[in-house]
């Protein structure tokens, strides 16, 4: 990527259930890692949970896409998900058929 045309991009995704009785288990399919591509790339990223899952696994599904599955085997009244992002972007040629 030139640095003449790579741009910077900050995101923040929050994800707050409250429930009205705790729960004792949640499963949960998280998407809020930035896809690596040939014209995005990755500086930071980080995906904090509370309360702290009791199982965690990074995945790529079937698209390319990275997944994050938790679980929380705990009692629990709310779930707060929160993923950050730095992410450089540049240029790309405009796909033809598209």
């Amino acid at each position: 990527m030139s640095a003449v045309s790579v741009r910077c991009y900050r995101a923040e995704h929050r994800t707050t259930y409250r429930y009205s009785e705790p729960v004792t288990l949640s499963h949960q399919q998280l998407h809020l890692t930035p896809r690596h591509l040939a014209y995005q790339r990755s500086r930071t990223h980080e995906v904090t949970i509370t309360p702290a899952p009791t199982y965690r696994r990074e995945r790529t599904d079937a698209f390319g896409n990275p997944v994050t599955e938790i679980a929380i085997e705990s009692a629990h009244s709310t779930l707060e998900i929160v993923g950050r992002s730095n992410v450089e972007v540049g240029g790309r040629e405009a796909t033809r058929g598209r």
